[in-house]
């Protein structure tokens, strides 16, 4: 399964995102994926995602799971729900104007561990697509085992190297690297960021590690925490 390959093989979370994306769905056509973490209060924070624009990025931090029978439904269960992503779908997130796209038929919409809450926009509608319940329980597997590698990796950092660089730590950000705060802060992604400053993203990602070092940080989880 191309799926699994691409979660073994890329080292990069926002990679191996992207190419679950354009592999999951049976049309052939790229999906929407968003992967938020559930916090301890039953709200959202962004984790990774592909196809997510900036707007419905930051709409979804004012998302109360128990205000959203579908998602608080999805957190609570093990199981693997199918929603025809139409406009009733959408007017079901209170507050929260998303835009309605055409050609996205359904969303499949599933928990992890209940720390993550996936869903996965396709172009197949929610009867095709709940034929293949076992599929997507697949999918759900592989992305389980590779979110939880995930946090176990960040948690081994932590303990061998506690809040990074010792020579970088506590200095001063540069001019570019306090506007790459900034849209990180805002939900960017480093592609994101790469285009809007004119830099390649492997520059925006050396960037981003000397910014989380400085600021004695492991990673975008902990940016919002800081009081730089």
């Amino acid at each position: 399964m191309r799926i699994s390959n691409a979660l073994c093989a890329e080292r990069d979370a926002e990679d191996a995102i992207r190419q679950v994306a354009l592999n999951v769905c049976s049309t052939g056509h790229p999906a929407i994926i968003y992967i938020s973490r559930i916090t301890k209060d039953m709200n959202f924070e962004h984790f990774l995602s592909f196809g997510v624009n900036e707007d419905a990025r930051q709409a979804t931090k004012t998302l109360d799971a128990f205000l959203i029978p579908v998602l608080n439904r999805a957190i609570a269960s093990d199981e693997v729900f199918f929603k025809n992503f139409d406009k009733a779908f959408l007017e079901s997130f209170p507050n929260v104007h998303f835009k309605y796209r055409p050609g996205w038929k359904s969303v499949v919409i599933f928990s992890i561990n209940g720390l993550f809450l996936v869903t996965i926009t396709i172009h197949v509608d929610s009867e095709a697509a709940s034929l293949h319940t076992e599929y997507f329980a697949v999918v759900k597997l592989l992305l389980s085992v590779y979110l939880t590698q995930l946090l176990n990796n960040s948690a081994a950092r932590t303990a061998h190297h506690p809040k990074a660089n010792n020579d970088l730590h506590g200095k001063p950000l540069t001019a570019r690297q306090n506007d790459i705060l900034s849209m990180i802060r805002d939900g960017l992604t480093n592609i994101t960021i790469a285009a809007k400053l004119g830099y390649s993203e492997s520059l925006i990602k050396q960037e981003t590690i000397a910014i989380y070092q400085k600021l004695g940080i492991e990673g975008r989880k902990e940016i919002n925490h800081t009081d730089y």
